[in-house]
């Protein structure tokens, strides 16, 4: 649908501490903000971005879960309020490097079904697209026809947006280098995983199912890295070719939206 169009997703422990309650990165939102800025400006390309919820989200949704408070209407509330508020913070820094950005939310274009995409309103991010701005989502809350309210995750946002719009791209901006057999950051037996394809895919779903898979002492809700692998495998069995990268390494973000090779792991389903 568009030839040119690459989705960009920044997780939310790039751009924010995970284990301190509303605290944001400014400095690597600024930096992130510079690089898809350069990169933007050196040759235009459609461009979606959608960005995590961190410790905006992640810890009160823990709580309404904990104390079985996901059908609270203020609860819910609260949590968009707060996922606004950083989803503000990047918004102020894309516009500063000149940007034209537009904030679309989850809440009003998403309706889930036990957890996942029922309907997502994708006009909007289109007309966004044809009239050259570039839609910024995140991570958010939304409706759920079984189970009053859930979890709207920027993952879940990115891959059906990349697949419903035939995005050229879809890049997963995280705080390791790519996919690994087991969490790099609780070990050195971790085998990086420079590539997926139709012969090794099998395989590695069957790591990722491992329950230890990427634990984390972090908050999160939305499944961290083996439900955000299922995600990609999703997109890229329609045809999207997904890339994961570190986000928090300096010109990664913008060496990833220029195209070039680097330190990755490339997922590529169609060949």
């Amino acid at each position: 649908m568009f030839k040119d169009l690459k989705v960009l997703k920044i997780g939310g422990s790039v751009i924010t501490d995970k284990k301190q309650w509303k605290k944001a990165k400014p400095r690597e939102i600024q930096r992130i903000s510079v690089e898809i800025a350069s990169a933007f400006k050196e040759k235009p390309f459609k461009l979606v971005l959608i960005h995590g919820a961190g410790s905006y989200g992640h810890p009160l949704v823990d709580e309404m879960r904990k104390e079985k408070l996901l059908s609270s209407p203020l609860k819910f509330s609260e949590v968009v309020f707060s996922v606004s508020e950083l989803n503000h913070l990047f918004l102020k820094h894309l516009l500063a490097n000149k940007l034209p950005c537009v904030q679309l939310k989850a809440v009003d274009l998403v309706k889930l079904r036990n957890g996942e995409i029922a309907s997502l309103q994708v006009e909007p991010v289109k007309e966004c697209l044809e009239r050259g701005l570039i839609p910024v989502l995140h991570g958010d809350m939304a409706l759920d026809e079984k189970l009053t309210f859930n979890v709207a995750s920027g993952d879940m946002l990115a891959e059906f947006i990349a697949a419903r719009l035939k995005a050229e791209e879809l890049l997963f901006g995280t705080d390791v280098d790519g996919l690994y057999t087991s969490d790099p950051k609780l070990g050195l037996e971790a085998q990086f995983i420079s590539e997926v394809n139709k012969g090794n895919l099998n395989e590695l779903l069957g790591i990722v199912s491992k329950e230890e898979f990427y634990t984390s002492n972090s908050t999160d809700v939305t499944g961290r890295m083996p439900k955000k692998f299922r995600y990609m495998v999703k997109a890229a069995k329609q045809g999207v070719k997904c890339v994961v990268f570190n986000a928090c390494k300096p010109s990664m973000v913008y060496r990833a939206l220029r195209g070039e090779k680097i330190r990755a792991s490339y997922i590529n389903l169609t060949s």
